[in-house]
């Protein structure tokens, strides 16, 4: 079972720490044993004041199957020009876009003139987004619907599969595929794991007016894989960026991905002879197949540009990343291309770039990932990989005692 560990002194000192840390700007003392870092931020708006008891009347609807906001208002009596003003106000803090269908929605009407003054949508359970008339126009703003929030804890050994196990366990599916996401740099969870590997995480969850609860980020997480113990620690940096770092205060990340795919398996290695189901003969695979669902994103595997996205033979719809002056990532048989990806872009590290199919010679749904070192191909395991900044030495000691704190937790 999840244990809900109410970490005492050492969450107490992490929060203190946070709560600190929380506040932006732009100057900032070095921490010492008796100060933490402070930053200067300038105040936010102060959001409007929901109408009074009595001065309303409140109307309830519920967003429908492929209505869109402007559809909703007008079923309500709003005319078109307020309805624009109203949208780009709320697009601030939501795209109307992405409002889902059975969302719920609440509309306040002024009783004398019963124009619309305040509309408030339910996005998700722990969020609500609102838009409230004022006098120089529309404001909006949301509002966290979470009673408390909590931290809990999953600990576990892989029998089976890090998926099988953490659930046995009772970690969320989200805290999973985030923890693989988190040390996809250090573990090759794809075909690296071996039985006897144990997790242990500590991660925040909120519970909500219906009385449900939603998991949140990863605070704190350690991985033991083949013996060698990994750690990695969510931290705030001096402005204002959240990373996750390891137990020296170096970064998780690292200029390349361990894989193109979240957290899936391989179904073919690397080979220089491997025998083709379609072509009948044996001939060089020199890339990795990763089998998945069709449609399932890929992700680039550093930051680079496009130099081809196309049809290519056997590969069938297939792009090609330049990363710097040396390495060339190449990605087969996709289904189609991510957003806006054409020859000639530039990408980030994980950015969706294709989906897996199995277009081209192929005889199911997987990607064709293969990595070119200075035109060559090379084995995909072997790609060096440079780490990101480290935490920076002005707050080096700030992080080392959150970073204590919790290894006395995962380590107990």
């Amino acid at each position: 079972m999840t244990k809900v560990r109410w970490v005492l002194c050492g969450v107490s000192l992490i929060l203190m720490i946070s709560l600190l840390a929380a506040f932006g700007g732009d100057e900032t003392t070095a921490p010492n044993a008796d100060t933490f870092t402070m930053r200067r931020m300038k105040p936010p708006p102060v959001p409007p004041v929901p109408p009074r008891p009595g001065s309303c009347h409140v109307t309830g609807d519920v967003f429908r199957q492929g209505e869109t906001l402007s559809v909703l208002l007008e079923r309500h009596g709003m005319d078109a020009r307020e309805i624009h003003t109203l949208s780009g106000a709320l697009a601030e803090v939501v795209s109307p876009r992405k409002i889902r269908a059975g969302s719920t929605v609440s509309l306040f009407r002024n009783i004398d003139d019963r124009r619309i003054v305040r509309m408030e949508i339910n996005v998700a359970p722990d969020r609500q987004v609102f838009v409230s008339r004022e006098p120089d126009g529309w404001f909006a703003g949301e509002t966290d619907l979470a009673l408390f929030h909590r931290i809990n804890s999953g600990r576990g050994a892989v029998t089976e599969s890090l998926w099988n196990d953490a659930r046995k366990v009772e970690i969320p599916p989200e805290v999973i595929l985030d923890m693989a996401d988190v040390f996809g740099w250090q573990v090759d969870f794809t075909s690296g794991l071996r039985k006897g590997d144990q997790f242990d995480v500590f991660y925040s969850s909120k519970i909500v007016r219906d009385g449900g609860e939603l998991a949140g980020d990863i605070l704190a997480a350690r991985f033991i894989n083949e013996g060698s113990a990994f750690y990695a620690f969510r931290y705030e940096l001096p402005d204002g960026r959240i990373d996750y770092f390891d137990r020296d205060g170096n970064s998780m990340r690292r200029s390349f991905l361990k894989t193109p795919l979240r957290y899936r398996y391989i179904s073919s290695g690397y080979s220089n002879s491997r025998y083709h189901p379609i072509l009948k003969i044996n001939r060089p695979h020199h890339g990795i197949d990763y089998a998945a669902p069709k449609g399932t994103p890929v992700s680039a595997l550093g930051d680079g540009v496009v130099v081809y996205c196309g049809r290519k033979g056997g590969y069938g719809k297939y792009i090609q990343i330049k990363h710097g002056d040396s390495y060339e990532t190449c990605y087969g048989h996709l289904s189609g291309y991510g957003k806006g990806i054409r020859k000639g872009v530039k990408v980030s590290q994980g950015q969706v770039v294709g989906f897996v199919g199995s277009t081209g010679l192929s005889t199911g749904p997987h990607l064709d990932f293969r990595v070119k070192y200075r035109g060559q191909f090379i084995n995909p395991n072997t790609v060096k990989s440079e780490p990101a900044e480290p935490v920076p030495e002005l707050v080096r000691e700030n992080y080392q005692a959150v970073c204590d704190a919790w290894i006395a937790q995962l380590d107990s």
